[in-house]
Parts: structure tokens; C-alpha cells; sequence
């Protein structure tokens, strides 16, 4: 999957995803590599759930291309 971010200027940059996932933030931690250039996108999980503030995320990575 794919995904294109338009940055401020007009410019995009490229990504293809490589992992999702559903994690406990009471327990797992989201590691951010910031020597590549990866894209981190977390939400709160289940989607269907509308109280703030529950431990479950779901996280999106994906690499540049």
C-alpha cells in the first residue's frame, strides 16, 4: 500500500507501508527511527470506540521511497 504526503510548498514524499499493527501503550512503546526517513501514523483503537484515553493504538509504518 502506498501513501503520498503533500508537504508544505507544494512538495509530496512517497511511502510504502510495511507494518500495522494494534499495540497496549500500558505495555509497548512506538520506536521511531529517525536515521530513515519513516512515517508513523497512530490512532486510537478500536476505531468504534469513542471514549479518549483507552490504551490500545493502531499504528501505521511506512518506509520513503
Amino acid at each position: 500500500m502506498a501513501i503520498s504526503v503533500e508537504l508544505p510548498g507544494g512538495q509530496s514524499s512517497n511511502y510504502v507501508v510495511v507494518d500495522m499493527r494494534v499495540l497496549d501503550a500500558r505495555s509497548e512503546t512506538i520506536v521511531i527511527n529517525h536515521a530513515t526517513n519513516t512515517l508513523s501514523l497512530v490512532t486510537c483503537y478500536p476505531f468504534k470506540d469513542w471514549n479518549p484515553g483507552g490504551p490500545m493504538r493502531y499504528v501505521v509504518t511506512a518506509i520513503g521511497v
